[in-house]
């Protein structure tokens, strides 16, 4: 079978496309002829165009023309198989997506955290670095400090070099919703499960303040599980069969715990009802679903990567706060008796 290369659209095609003048599609997508002015009515109609013609600048002319790389590095955890695992894989996934769609490539470095290949971001081969979960730090003290703009897509959150959070994650409407379902499925207890080891931004920081009043005004009680999550087997053996449920705070782990009580004789939800933090594609799909809250990692990633490309113009005002939701699977089911 012989297979052809997709021809690449040209600015020509995508002027034709969109009814509008070479120079007018060149101003719009690589802000070159500033003596032409575009309304935004004809700026976002050629923007369509692009779109759905699914054009891409020439990557080599465009470097040599303005001097840049157009290329960002993934800093990664050195051990591939954790960064390629579950919601790492998908939050690199839309980064990679993300960064197409802004006219950049994006490489993965699972070493970068080390001094002699951090050294080569320096040196000019990219324009900046996006961090995953386990690797961040904006302490400003290692090989890259302010050389080069950063940011770190946690799990739930976008933060960037300097400290400032570009993005968070708001759970409180999930968790209301979340709690209510439980409550008229005859739950009144929610254990949460804090890993020692949790190292991302909050697990919620939403726990915290508003967890306790949410809890109070829905007469649900609120456990922290005493072993840390070290301890899964006895965990899940004190909630068999009561009207208790177990929120965890990653799809991995949510469903590594599934795994863990079928093979401890226990049926999820008949005797045990799980919910995550997460909800990646491929949850939905499991047996039995995951039920989970909701986090809007391809926003997450789109803020991040906007971020890199257009600097402080994007979130000047402070930090943005993304909804969640939670979206009610098999693996949730009713206590009533």
């Amino acid at each position: 079978m012989n297979i052809q290369p997709r021809k690449r659209v040209t600015i020509r095609e995508v002027a034709e496309y969109a009814g509008v003048s070479i120079g007018a599609v060149s101003r719009v997508l690589h802000g070159r002829g500033d003596s032409i002015r575009v309304s935004e009515t004809t700026a976002e109609r050629i923007r369509e165009a692009a779109k759905a013609l699914r054009y891409q600048p020439n990557p080599i002319a465009r470097t040599l023309r303005g001097g840049k790389t157009y290329a960002f590095a993934i800093g990664a955890p050195h051990k591939l198989e954790f960064a390629l695992g579950g919601t790492q894989s998908y939050v690199m996934d839309r980064l990679l997506r993300e960064g197409l769609n802004a006219g950049y490539s994006l490489s993965f470095t699972p070493d970068l955290i080390h001094a002699e290949h951090a050294a080569e971001l320096a040196q000019g081969r990219y324009e900046g670095v996006i961090w995953l979960p386990g690797t961040f730090s904006c302490e400003g003290d290692g090989p890259l400090s302010n050389k080069i703009p950063q940011i770190g897509v946690l799990y739930d959150a976008v933060v960037s070099h300097s400290g400032r959070y570009l993005a968070t994650t708001d759970y409180g409407p999930a968790m209301r919703q979340l709690l209510t379902e439980a409550l008229s499925k005859g739950f009144n207890e929610i254990v949460t499960v804090i890993p020692a080891d949790c190292s991302h931004k909050a697990w919620p920081a939403f726990l915290e303040e508003e967890m306790k009043v949410l809890c109070e005004e829905l007469q649900i009680t609120w456990l922290v599980d005493a072993n840390d999550g070290r301890n899964p087997e006895s965990t899940l053996e004190g909630v068999r069969g009561k009207r208790s449920f177990l929120l965890l705070p990653t799809d991995e782990l949510a469903l590594e715990w599934v795994r863990i009580a079928k093979r401890e004789g226990m049926r999820v939800p008949e005797d045990v009802a799980i919910v995550a933090l997460g909800s990646v594609p491929g949850s939905a799909l499991l047996s039995p679903a995951l039920s989970a809250i909701k986090v809007p990692f391809e926003k997450l990633c789109q803020l991040g990567i906007d971020f890199l490309v257009e600097g402080d113009t994007v979130n000047g005002e402070g930090t943005e706060h993304i909804q969640t939701w939670f979206e009610s699977r098999e693996t949730l089911g009713s206590r009533k008796v």
